[in-house]
């Protein structure tokens, strides 16, 4: 699919943030799952999600599941302002049987090799994020050679972060070069 490489400003000019209840994503064999999957060159800003359940087998997040690079150019795309609520990221179960998962964060699952991110001033409150390796309150992992701002972001004590085996953190599970 193609990733979204536009602008989606969710305030209204009285400041009204829009609200997006109830998203649900239950993938299996896809990577990149999201409310707005993958982003290239793309800012996303003022968008509060709740009760949202993303399933899938990597890069999973509830705003996007990753951001790419393309080419030599190096864009910065950005996320900010936006929450997510009562939410659950986690890998698509066949039965008792949760398949291998990776890059699962509750704003953004991750990032490409060579990418640069910044998200800033986003949060996320009473979710649930579970992955094989890589998992992060706000962003799941990042591809080596990536480059990740994080500014004001934070993830409320009452979230249940795992990881199976390794990178699991409030606010990042894994990155190559962090700049918070």
């Amino acid at each position: 699919s193609n990733p979204f490489r536009g602008t989606y400003i969710g305030a209204s000019t009285d400041g009204t943030i829009n609200t997006i209840s109830y998203l649900w994503a239950k993938t299996r064999d896809m990577t990149g799952i999201g409310l707005f999957g993958y982003l290239l060159d793309a800012k996303i800003d003022s968008l509060n999600i709740t009760n949202a359940e993303m399933k899938g087998d990597g890069i999973v997040g509830v705003i996007a599941g990753g951001i790419l690079q393309a080419g030599e150019k190096r864009y910065a795309p950005s996320i900010s302002n936006c929450s997510v609520s009562s939410a659950t990221v986690c890998g698509y179960d066949e039965g008792d049987n949760i398949r291998s998962t990776m890059m699962m964060g509750g704003i953004l699952g991750g990032l490409d090799l060579n990418a640069i991110a910044i998200i800033s001033s986003c949060k996320i409150d009473d979710t649930t994020i579970n992955a094989t390796c890589n998992a992060g309150g706000i962003v799941g992992g990042t591809g080596i050679y990536s480059s990740l701002t994080i500014n004001n972001c934070s993830t409320a004590a009452n979230c249940n972060i795992t990881s199976d085996y390794s990178g699991a953190g409030g606010i990042v599970g894994s990155c190559d070069t962090l700049i918070v």
